[in-house]
């Protein structure tokens, strides 16, 4: 088995976090602006941490 296959993304795109998460661009965005979940801008591309979706999938709140 390969390194790549069992590690984690740190962060992942918009597109990415609306496909896995299944909520829509509204509500991830609400989610970004009341501080849910972290993102960090590289150039125009805006990263979301993937711990943070991780932990709204299992209804785990961030800071606990």
């Amino acid at each position: 088995m390969s390194e790549t296959n069992t590690l984690k993304p740190i962060t992942v795109t918009v597109p990415t976090a609306l496909a896995i998460t299944g909520l829509g661009r509204t509500k991830l965005y609400s989610l970004i602006n009341n501080g849910t979940i972290r993102v960090s801008k590289v150039g125009r591309r805006t990263l979301l941490v993937y711990a943070d979706l991780e932990k709204l999938a299992t209804g785990e709140e961030r800071g606990k």
